[in-house]
């Protein structure tokens, strides 16, 4: 009895124990040792999806309005002085110096245009005034053609309208490397043209401005790239930088700004209003450029020699060349050199506070052919 007491009671303390293990040990209690090993708990995905942002994103803002001053990069301006006063000379001569003494004491850079009657007049009578273009660091030199030529537009004396291409070209190049004969129109046997200011100079002028009738427009241009031009000039359009017509680059300009059309006006609400304008300008491109434009007898005379001479109707040879546009008074002659002056001022006042770039033809160039 007390054996079978003794048994029970070490069954007990078995059970007890058991009962307290852990269920996640596993005890061999002899199963065969190759029973496969149970499959591994698969962990389904979450079902929640994935949280959104707390933050909404920001609104866009309503465009503001376009500012009226853009920085140096946006906006350039170009002066250009069209030398054509070939009957009051002198006057020509001294305004040039001016010209030349007031751009250099403001450092703003400015394209001469020399037609080939003034390029002779100039080496005749100030042959210092040509050496002085040719090394002045803010000047540049340019091209550009003037009754009798016949490749004027509207001016077609010679009937270039009824040639063929190539005798269109043979004609224009023959003008454009020899002299004129004021009287006749017709090219001299001596050196002249593009030809002799690109020698004179020592450089191909940057531009040969031309206008020209279509029917001979693309012989013109032939004839200027083919001596060494980079740029033409059209007016009347939008013209952004590295447009072309023709195989010549095209000076870009979306504000033709005739100064002269401006005396006694506030220049700087002038410079603003042009600046404003050539933003706006159809099909415009940045950079913007507004092209300040001044003939040699806008200072002079109250009209220029060429059109007192070959204005009038019929525009044939030969002509009256002792005939002669009236002066200026001194008061006019005063009050358009002060508006220039002041535009001179004004634009290196805006280049100096980095408002305007002010450029002539090398700068441009540098810009086409980057």
């Amino acid at each position: 009895m007390k054996r079978l007491i003794h048994f029970l009671s070490l069954i007990t303390v078995l059970i007890s124990a058991c009962s307290q293990i852990p269920s996640s040990v596993t005890i061999n209690l002899g199963s065969p040792t190759n029973t496969a090993a149970p499959a591994p708990t698969q962990v389904a995905p979450p079902t929640a999806a994935p949280l959104k942002p707390t933050v909404a994103p920001p609104t866009a803002a309503a465009p503001s309005a376009v500012p009226t001053t853009k920085s140096s990069t946006q906006d350039y301006m170009t002066f250009s002085i069209n030398t054509q006063e070939f009957v009051y000379t002198a006057q020509s001569i001294a305004l040039l110096n001016r010209i030349i003494d007031l751009h250099e004491k403001h450092q703003v850079p400015v394209d001469i245009f020399l037609a080939t009657e003034m390029t002779d007049i100039y080496e005749t009578q100030a042959p210092d005034l040509l050496k002085r273009i040719k090394s002045s660091s803010m000047v540049s030199v340019s091209y550009h053609t003037r009754p009798p030529k016949p490749y004027h537009n509207e001016f077609d004396w010679l009937g270039l309208d009824k040639m063929s291409a190539k005798q269109q070209y043979d004609t224009i190049m023959n003008y454009e490397t020899h002299g004129l004969d004021m009287v006749t129109g017709q090219p001299t046997t001596a050196n002249g043209g593009y030809k002799k200011l690109k020698e004179t100079m020592g450089y191909a002028p940057y531009i040969a401005s031309a206008l020209s009738d279509k029917d001979v427009a693309n012989s013109v241009y032939s004839v200027f790239k083919d001596l060494g031009a980079v740029f033409t000039i059209v007016h009347g359009r939008t013209v952004n930088v590295g447009d072309t017509q023709s195989g010549l680059y095209l000076k870009p300009e979306h504000v033709d700004l005739r100064l002269f059309e401006h005396v006694g006006k506030n220049v700087d609400g002038v410079l603003a209003s042009a600046l404003d304008e050539a933003h706006q300008a159809k099909n415009a491109k940045a950079p913007y450029f507004v092209g300040v434009k001044m003939h040699d007898n806008d200072f002079i005379a109250e009209k220029s020699a060429w059109l007192t001479i070959y204005g009038a109707k019929p525009r044939k040879p030969p002509y009256n060349t002792s005939l002669k546009a009236n002066l200026l008074s001194a008061e006019k002659q005063s009050a358009m050199w002060t508006l220039y002056e002041s535009t001179v001022i004004a634009v290196a006042a805006l280049r100096n506070q980095g408002k305007v770039s002010a450029v002539n033809a090398p700068t441009i160039v540098a810009m086409v052919k980057k």
